[in-house]
């Protein structure tokens, strides 16, 4: 009889995570916007916007999905190609996490990009922790070697945001490809293992990937950036879960 109590009670305890789970997944939005590449070079200015209506999510309760491999020519208004986008990725969950897959070819001159996602916005985490991770892959097309130099406030290439715009983290300042070399690759994670407390409560989030690409290379880059509660803040859930249990 103790046994069936016991499995009862953590049958109700997995119930009611399960409701506290979900709370986020209704809750959460993303801005309309939901991906924009800003290029700027001497040969002239180009946008590529993805917006909500522009593109067939692969939607389940709480994640957005999306992906496609078309390449596609984005020109300034004058008709001149200002540089190529392709194999576009984008992931936004509710739990909540924002991530990233791209690939832009650079035109005839140096071109400085911007890469922002759509800010996901989510019930309020307290004594939020989070982890960011983000990878680049430059390719020398020409072979005269190839220069990605992060472009963000604090010099790197990508930066992951909290509450409409403090950094949570930067990583990756530069990836340079020697003359005689096609390609080359650099990555961080942070922290190296688990998570890292951001320092306060978490409403929102955002990614944004900057920097300058030598003329004519390409540059692919993918980004991952999660939010969760800190343990505590799990374990108060618990408790209170437990005492539910015990009032019933």
């Amino acid at each position: 009889m103790e046994l069936r109590n016991v499995i009862l009670g953590l049958k109700k305890t997995i119930c009611v995570f399960a409701a506290i789970a979900a709370v986020p997944f209704a809750s959460a939005g993303l801005t309309d916007v939901v991906f924009t590449v800003n290029a700027e070079s001497a040969e002239g200015n180009a946008v590529y916007n993805l917006t909500m209506d522009d593109i067939g999510w692969s939607r389940s309760e709480d994640q957005w999905d999306w992906s496609s491999d078309e390449v596609i020519d984005v020109k300034d208004q004058d008709g001149n190609v200002i540089f190529t986008i392709s194999d576009v990725s984008l992931f936004f969950r509710a739990d909540p996490q924002v991530n990233l897959a791209f690939s832009v070819q650079a035109g005839p001159a140096d071109t400085a990009f911007t890469i922002t996602s759509a800010l996901l916005s989510f019930p309020t985490i307290q004594n939020a922790q989070g982890q960011a991770s983000s990878a680049f892959t430059v390719t020398d097309t020409n072979n005269n070697g190839a220069l990605l130099t992060g472009g963000n406030d604090d010099a790197n290439a990508y930066n992951a945001w909290y509450n409409g715009g403090n950094l949570f983290v930067g990583q990756i300042p530069a990836v340079v490809v020697p003359v005689g070399m096609s390609s080359r690759s650099d990555s961080a994670n942070y922290p190296l293992n688990g998570y890292a407390a951001v320092g306060a409560d978490v409403s929102d989030m955002q990614s944004q990937v900057k920097f300058t690409l030598s003329a004519k290379d390409l540059a692919s880059g993918t980004t991952q950036y999660e939010i969760v509660p800190e343990p505590s803040a799990l374990v108060l859930l618990a408790l209170g879960a437990l005492s539910l249990i015990r009032r019933k």
